[in-house]
């Protein structure tokens, strides 16, 4: 199961930089008299020295006219800098880099890819894992299958098949609900199992086919990431998720009325019934894991 990086927990909620500016104006308050050499982290003591002052003006005159305004600089930085980088940084100091092996970043859209450092180190699966595809496949179960079943039993709701089965002797529960749920209940672990094999198809063929990974590599590193557990939550997750969005559907269709306008409103109502249903169900699954240590 997808756990947080308990590194994270053990942060401290005071910042430093706030907690020094209280500890600061705190001493200046009681010693109005002394003045304070501030060196703190991350503080300065000078002024900008004269390079940076007239490089700071130049910048500024150039985005002043049409001729020399930029916008967004290209992905990997502006030539002109990357070129001055590799030369007076790293060639004058005798190091061989070339400009086109340095790319300047001017926002934070590239920190997105450390993403995965807020989950727990140990998590090494993404695709087995339950919260992934079966949370995604039950999501459109419930759109296509649950909604579908719940048209279905309010359209015969609404032509009085129902009613007609029930002078028959038969119950509409044995009859229409419980094909439906055992159907869903046997299908959904099915499709997982489906879209865990596409997901490790699918990884073996971007590391062989662009990362250079061996076959045999990425077999043997696949197989000692992925347990039974992985597998096993995951085909029970599929097996509760298809109860739910077929009772939500059955349950929907049957209590709709007897007009046209009802039998879309209970298609919406199971969908959303459903949906509810799977983001509960899944809240529970998650937390009994965690304290099976699973």
């Amino acid at each position: 199961m997808i756990r947080i990086n308990e590194h994270y927990l053990k942060l401290q909620a005071s910042y430093l930089f706030s907690d020094i500016a209280k500890r600061v104006a705190a001493f200046q308050k009681a010693n109005p008299g002394k003045d304070v050499i501030k060196l703190g982290i991350g503080d300065v003591t000078r002024p900008l020295p004269a390079a940076c002052i007239q490089a700071f003006h130049k910048a500024v005159d150039e985005m002043a006219a049409a001729a020399t305004f930029r916008g967004y600089g290209p992905e990997q930085g502006y030539d002109f800098l990357r070129e001055k980088i590799a030369k007076d940084d790293f060639q004058a100091r005798g190091a061989d880099i070339a400009a086109d092996e340095i790319f300047v970043s001017d926002g934070a859209k590239c920190d997105n890819g450390n993403l995965q450092e807020i989950f727990a180190t140990d998590i090494t699966v993404a695709i087995p894992d339950p919260v992934y595809p079966v949370y995604l496949d039950t999501n459109v179960m419930a759109g296509r299958t649950g909604g579908a079943f719940a048209a279905q039993l309010g359209t015969m709701q609404v032509n009085q098949e129902i009613d007609a089965l029930k002078t028959l002797g038969i119950s509409p529960m044995e009859f229409l609900v419980l094909p439906r749920m055992l159907a869903l209940a046997l299908m959904m672990p099915l499709l997982c199992l489906y879209a865990n094999v596409m997901g490790i198809l699918g990884g073996m063929v971007v590391g062989v086919g662009m990362l250079d990974i061996g076959i045999i590599q990425y077999y043997n590193e696949t197989a000692k990431a992925i347990n039974l557990w992985n597998l096993g939550i995951g085909i029970f997750s599929g097996i509760v998720f298809g109860v739910i969005v077929a009772l939500a559907g059955c349950m929907r269709g049957m209590q709709c009325g007897r007009s046209a306008s009802a039998v879309g409103g209970a298609a919406t109502s199971a969908v959303v019934t459903a949906i509810i249903g799977i983001i509960v169900s899944t809240a529970v699954i998650t937390v009994l894991c965690n304290l099976l240590g699973i």
